[in-house]
């Protein structure tokens, strides 16, 4: 064989390497990019406290997933707040009406 058809052909398999092994790598730069953007996007938003939060109620629970404690507005629709066990007892109601604090 012609050792000019021989080199193009070299030259052509080393081409087709080149260009696998460049579209790769703009893969991995172009994911890598978006990973960055993505991780800093996160990072900054997460120094950030949230302005308001919004709920009708907060539950605390334990490590087994069980009600411990419940925040929440007054179940008697006044103004003020209600802390209750698990158990849906009471244990604290701001502000206390009249009757409670005579108790």
């Amino acid at each position: 064989m012609d050792p000019l058809v021989l080199r193009v052909d070299s030259l052509e398999m080393e081409l087709a390497r080149l260009r696998n092994q460049n579209r790769r790598l703009r893969r991995a730069l172009i994911l890598g990019g978006l990973l960055g953007f993505f991780l800093l996007r996160a990072w900054a938003v997460a120094d950030k406290p949230p302005v308001e939060i919004k709920a009708q109620k907060f539950t605390i629970v334990n490590s087994a997933g069980t009600a411990r404690a419940v925040l929440s507005a007054r179940s008697d629709s006044k103004t003020g707040l209600e802390i209750r066990d698990g158990n849906r007892r009471m244990l604290l109601r701001l502000p206390q009406d009249k009757e409670e604090r005579e108790r």
